[in-house]
């Protein structure tokens, strides 16, 4: 399923997410008098990639598999894929009367930049982080998922680092390392739209010494999970 449809998105979103507004739990948010409003504004990414008027711009054919997939999935290979996307951001946020759409533009840039930087660790590291970030990749791309990032932690005292902090889950940490992955804790602020979107990419928000190594964590968790409250 390369594309989604705009209804397709917005029923994908009645999946038990926990989403609370103004300390109330929200039980379907694509109805909510005012979350129903930020999504249907976040959801016009889904919409200009079937507008006529806008399918060619929205999307790409990529020449391996054939398949048509959002442009916001081309990784930028020179000048014109990145004018390109420029232009379809101008293109979003004009639809969004000003304000800029989000659920696929901050998220595929956290995606390339994780090719960046994961490959930079392989190399100089041994690991094997960008196969992973590639595999990631091309399920998002595949499944034509929507992502907020959360990339900034709530941090107490600013002048010390992670692992310096009166409390430790003022940075999102590793709290437990298992067979079929790991166990974090803590808080993040996210960009704008996690309510209205299918997965949340969590980097981390600043440098890390060995001291911090358990705050030196990225992974992506479905907006839906049973521990996720936004």
């Amino acid at each position: 399923m390369p594309l989604k449809t705009l209804q397709e998105h917005i029923d994908s979103l009645r999946d038990g997410r926990q989403v609370y507004y103004e300390g109330e739990l929200v039980e379907d948010i694509t109805v909510h008098p005012v979350l129903g409003a930020g999504m249907t504004h976040a959801a016009l990414d889904y919409k200009l990639a079937q507008d006529p008027d806008h399918r060619e711009l929205a999307t790409y054919t990529d020449p391996e598999t054939g398949q048509i997939y959002s442009r916001y999935y081309k990784i930028p290979q020179n000048s014109e894929d990145l004018l390109k996307r420029r232009e379809l951001i101008a293109a979003g946020t004009r639809a969004g009367k000003g304000v800029v759409l989000l659920i696929k533009e901050i998220g595929t840039d956290a995606l390339f930049a994780l090719h960046i930087v994961t490959q930079h660790l392989d190399q100089h590291r041994g690991t094997d982080y960008l196969r992973r970030v590639k595999d990631y990749y091309l399920q998002c791309r595949e499944r034509d998922l929507s992502h907020a990032v959360a990339q900034t932690d709530v941090k107490g005292d600013r002048g010390k680092r992670p692992s310096e902090q009166s409390h430790p889950d003022y940075y999102v940490r590793v709290v437990e390392r298992r067979e079929d992955g790991i166990v974090v804790r803590g808080a993040k602020a996210h960009t704008t739209g996690s309510p209205f979107v299918d997965e949340i990419i969590v980097v981390p928000t600043r440098s890390m010494t060995a001291a911090d190594a358990d705050y030196a964590v990225s992974f992506a968790v479905p907006t839906n999970a049973p521990s996720v409250r936004s």
